[in-house]
């Protein structure tokens, strides 16, 4: 399980693949959906605030024209797990828990 260090302020980029699973481990970050930055027209897309313990999944599907960005609001701390190392009952809860996330958002 690899780990990613953000500091306050720091963005980071998660690569487009159906391959990892991201949870939160410490600190507080914004999750974006963005184009791929230096695309000729950037947008970039609130979806949510995360807390400790929350998971999140790249955007897969999307031929890598969306990407998920995080902006770290307070030094963060991020787990990266491979999913076929992920129990598929916990990988189903991780999984629930992210689309009813955006879901939730005001799309629209």
């Amino acid at each position: 399980m690899a780990a990613i260090a953000l500091k306050q302020s720091e963005y980071y980029s998660i690569p487009c693949d159906d391959a990892h699973v991201y949870t939160l481990t410490s600190g507080k970050v914004e999750i974006y959906a963005c184009t791929p930055e230096g695309s000729a027209n950037y947008h970039k897309m609130f979806f949510a605030v995360f807390e400790p313990g929350e998971d999140f999944f790249p955007l897969v599907g999307a031929q890598s024209l969306l990407e998920i960005s995080l902006f770290a609001m307070t030094d963060a701390d991020i787990s990266e797990a491979e999913t076929e190392q992920i129990p598929p009952d916990v990988f189903v809860e991780k999984a629930g828990r992210w689309f009813k996330k955006l879901c939730d958002l005001p799309w629209g």
